[in-house]
């Protein structure tokens, strides 16, 4: 009998989509996926994954994404330059207002609780809207606010998740294997912007090294061939492509560790 697998997938704005592909060519060779784990721009991503039927239609829909849709009128009182609610509502749009627990794969969306600052917590989201946690997930301050929900303070689960493998496997998965999209090298950027995302980088990469020490996955995939960056949107079929290709690649390597 088959192992169980897991695909968790780490954030990566539009180039996030490669994963869809990757998803798509898992499937369609009889490989059955038992959990996906998601976070930041891999979580919207899903959100066109289940929501829509057709790839031309996720092709579409998302190369028109655009973060000016979401624009605050009022920043300062916002606490952010973009509305988290007007994300809400974009993305229940392209989800159906699909809920997690009834997707047909089973599914965790990964946010991070900032209450308390010292001790910053994952937050394992899995019910309620899929539209609502990809959109928590995917907070970053000041660009959006944190999101406050009962006693937590939630932003983007990249801040404390990259895999949680041992989580993954705790809920019943055998393997695990961790997609991770090198965005930032596919993402000319100048100015404030640079400094802002290499600053956020680097807050991360301590933790991303620890976590793949000491919770290691069986199979971490990188060096998708599609040359899209974090807004690259409109290269959607091209990143997917990237992602089915990349499966494909490693069918034999997938097959040996769900069968040994």
């Amino acid at each position: 009998m088959p192992k169980k697998l897991a695909l968790s997938l780490s954030g990566g704005g539009a180039r996030a989509f490669c994963y869809l592909g990757f998803i798509d060519a898992l499937l369609k060779n009889h490989i059955q996926i038992h959990t996906i784990a998601a976070h930041s721009g891999a979580a919207i991503a899903l959100c066109y994954y289940f929501g829509l039927t057709s790839n031309q239609d996720r092709f579409q829909t998302f190369s028109h994404f655009s973060y000016k849709r979401f624009i605050s009128l009022n920043p300062l009182h916002n606490r952010g330059l973009l509305n988290t609610h007007k994300l809400i509502s974009y993305l229940d749009n392209i989800s159906h207002n699909l809920r997690i627990q009834d997707l047909p794969i089973n599914t965790i969306i990964h946010a991070t609780d900032i209450s308390d600052y010292d001790h910053p917590k994952k937050i394992s989201l899995t019910t309620g809207k899929l539209a609502r946690a990809a959109a928590i997930s995917s907070i970053v301050p000041p660009i959006f606010p944190s999101f406050h929900h009962k006693k937590l303070r939630l932003i983007d689960g990249g801040f404390t998740s990259l895999y949680s493998a041992s989580e993954l496997k705790n809920q019943g998965a055998n393997i695990v294997i961790g997609l991770y999209p090198d965005a930032l090298n596919h993402t000319p950027l100048i100015g404030i912007a640079a400094e802002f995302a290499h600053t956020i980088k680097s807050l991360s990469s301590a933790r991303e090294i620890h976590e793949r020490e000491s919770d290691p996955v069986d199979l971490e995939i990188r060096n998708f061939t599609s040359k899209a960056g974090l807004n690259d949107y409109h290269q959607a079929e091209s990143m997917y492509q990237s992602g089915f290709h990349k499966a494909t690649h490693h069918l034999p390597q997938i097959h040996k560790l769900l069968h040994t």
